[in-house]
């Protein structure tokens, strides 16, 4: 009857639907779904075991061989979804989301998709694994631009990306819909800087994806070792790609450089960042470094450390430089190590930096902001004329 509320929106998880801590946009996700009173109907099939080997092309085939037995799995999922329900296909929502889209139509159920991690930008674009103009890259590309065209709504993590995707896929722009990645403010919470008593502290910690930009790290970090001015930079990670890496930073001093190359757990990750008075983020001169906040950043904000990290569309948008953050050219090591040596040299004024982030964090990033910009599809979706949802 008009005027009464509507009752609490059924919403079906599909897919693998990744829940582990290092990528907590699922669980925030479905954190908010349980704060909202959903009702959550699990047709998931779990997030496959990492594999020994290493190299994204053995990966990529794997996970394509994997696919006839994943998604008849799923769709005896999608037989016992309950009727009207709204599925949601999480991080990754490719390739999964193929199945969704196509089922979707045939059913009627509304579909919402999370594009955090787009086939044809990381793939081709970004990590450059595929010929930009080959057959497998414009396989890819028509595969993707027909699954977003099939989506109710398309969440994303930037108005960036939202832009990009519209434009690259032909989709109406009011079918996106920006949600903050899902940085657990509460682990995450902010603490004091360390005295400044002892040497400067540096944390960087990523993969070797363009995206990073470790290079302009690591030749920053030689830089800093020439001038000897009481500053130590811990780096976590790389990988793919660490010969060249290795290059620059094995000759530097230890007493300037630590590299660790394993991956830690996000707790290390965070004790480490605890100590550090600085935090870096990414670097890269990509197209997708262009339009992202990834969650090294936004995890650093939280716990109220001084970030530095490219000047892009992204983080202009998020992050006044010398307020919020320092914001340097991409792919600039001069500049990188200027900001740092400027970071060190002013102590009060990388607290207040500090403290101005996590306040942004707090107004734009937060598990609130996801909530209510979540609740607002639902509502949508549960308003629409049915015409529309199917």
């Amino acid at each position: 009857m008009p005027g009464q509320p509507l009752p609490p929106p059924i919403v079906a998880i599909f897919g693998e639907a990744c829940l582990e801590p290092a990528y907590g946009r699922a669980v925030a996700i479905r954190r908010a779904l349980d704060t909202l009173g959903c009702i959550v109907h699990d047709a998931t099939i779990g997030h496959p075991k990492s594999m020994t080997w290493r190299g994204p092309w053995a990966k990529m085939v794997y996970r394509i061989l994997q696919l006839p037995g994943r998604w008849r799995r799923l769709w005896r999922h999608w037989r016992r979804l309950p009727h009207g329900a709204i599925v949601l296909v999480l991080y990754p929502g490719f390739p999964d989301g193929i199945l969704a889209a196509w089922l979707a139509r045939r059913t009627g159920h509304p579909l919402v998709l999370d594009a955090l991690v787009g086939m044809h930008d990381t793939i081709v674009s970004d990590r450059r694994l595929v010929h930009a103009g080959g057959f497998l890259a414009l396989a890819i590309a028509d595969v993707e631009r027909w699954v977003l065209r099939r989506c109710h709504t398309v969440l994303v993590d930037t108005p960036e990306h939202a832009a990009m995707f519209s434009a690259w896929a032909g989709v109406d722009p009011s079918r996106f819909t920006v949600l903050p990645l899902g940085v657990d403010g509460k682990q995450w919470a902010p603490l004091p800087l360390p005295g400044p008593a002892r040497p400067f502290e540096v944390l960087f910690w990523a993969t070797g994806i363009p995206l990073h930009g470790a290079g302009v790290v690591a030749e920053a970090a030689r830089r800093l070792a020439d001038t000897g001015g009481g500053i130590h930079m811990t780096i976590v990670g790389i990988g793919r790609g660490d010969r060249a890496f290795r290059d620059v930073v094995t000759p530097v001093a230890p007493s300037t450089v630590t590299w660790i190359r394993r991956w830690m757990p996000l707790s290390e990750i965070r004790r480490r960042a605890t100590a550090a008075h600085c935090c870096l983020g990414i670097f890269g001169t990509t197209a997708k470094a262009d339009r992202v906040i990834p969650y090294k950043v936004q995890q650093a904000l939280a716990l109220g450390r001084p970030v530095i990290t490219a000047d892009t569309r992204a983080a202009r948008r998020l992050l006044a430089h010398g307020r919020d953050a320092l914001l340097v050219p991409p792919g600039d090591p001069e500049a990188l190590a200027a900001a740092i040596q400027w970071l060190a040299a002013h102590p009060d004024a990388a607290a207040h930096m500090g403290e101005n982030g996590r306040r942004r964090f707090e107004a734009c990033l937060s598990d609130t902001v996801l909530r209510h910009r979540l609740e607002t599809v639902l509502e949508a979706i549960a308003a629409a004329p049915l015409h529309l949802k199917m």
